[in-house]
């Protein structure tokens, strides 16, 4: 399903040889892009049937709105908010000026994608441990078939999900010794919230077991201590919160004021 299994020869990762266009990888792609095509699907007409998990989705939508208008200081004094805040997850800080202009649907379908590209990570991670191409295809096609998946993307939004991808990439960046983009998916996982450092440090356990990756095993539970210990003391969510941030609302009106003022210096002659 996830690879074009007529050839079972493919090109290595790294050799630079391969590219999108590429049988075996587009057919790997196009499957990313057809699960988030019809998961996205599914989830626009649930949603617009109003089936919807009144609390979580809702408190995920007020948040959005509260950090748009600029009012995040009021996220830990809404009931529907507050476990969202304290539980620090920055990503939604991220998420709000993207969802306010492109809609729910586009959440639906970013979450699909991030879901989705899980079974790539799985397929290489099979070429890492010299699977065969037919059987790292069939593991990630069963990735992608997984029900509780689906079923999270499909209802509601769920960041915490995010991290079964994310781990997976984080495991292959790792084998790969490619430090920077362990960084950054270590870095960006820390936006789902604290509640995704418990599989965070079992990740880091594994890979400081295994003897080529016991680096990546260390900066793993260096970082997920002091991203917990920085989460308890209260020093996160402040800071992506601080009293001067600038809202949506004010940086748009900002452009529309200096936009206005523009047109009338240059339509209003000069007497002098």
């Amino acid at each position: 399903m996830i690879s074009n299994l007529h050839d079972g020869n493919e090109t290595s990762l790294g050799s630079g040889q391969g590219s999108l266009l590429q049988p075996d990888r587009f057919a790997r792609w196009a499957w990313v892009w057809a699960y988030g095509a019809v998961v996205t699907t599914l989830a626009v007409v649930r949603y617009s049937l109003y089936v919807v998990h009144g609390y979580s989705f809702s408190g995920y939508l007020t948040a959005f709105s509260l950090i748009t208008q600029g009012h995040s200081k009021d996220l830990l004094n809404d009931p529907l908010t507050r476990t969202i805040a304290s539980n620090h997850s920055w990503i939604i800080w991220l998420l709000a000026p993207l969802v306010s202009v492109l809609g729910v649907g586009f959440l639906f379908f970013l979450s699909a994608l991030v879901v989705a590209s899980g079974a790539l990570a799985l397929y290489r991670i099979g070429q890492l441990w010299q699977l065969e191409p037919r059987t790292s295809a069939i593991i990630s096609s069963l990735y992608l078939l997984y029900p509780p998946l689906i079923a999270a993307n499909i209802y509601d939004f769920h960041p915490g999900v995010w991290a079964v991808p994310l781990l997976l990439w984080l495991v292959w960046f790792a084998f790969k010794k490619n430090w920077w983009g362990f960084a950054i998916i270590l870095v960006f996982m820390t936006g789902l919230g604290m509640p995704v450092t418990g599989a965070l440090v079992l990740t880091g356990i594994g890979l400081l077991l295994n003897r080529k990756s016991v680096w990546f095993g260390v900066a793993n539970l260096t970082f997920t201590a002091l991203y917990w210990s920085l989460g308890h003391s209260g020093l996160v969510l402040p800071f992506w919160a601080w009293p001067g941030q600038l809202s949506l609302r004010t940086a748009l009106y900002l452009i529309w004021a200096a936009d206005r003022g523009s047109c009338r210096l240059v339509s209003t002659p000069n007497h002098h």
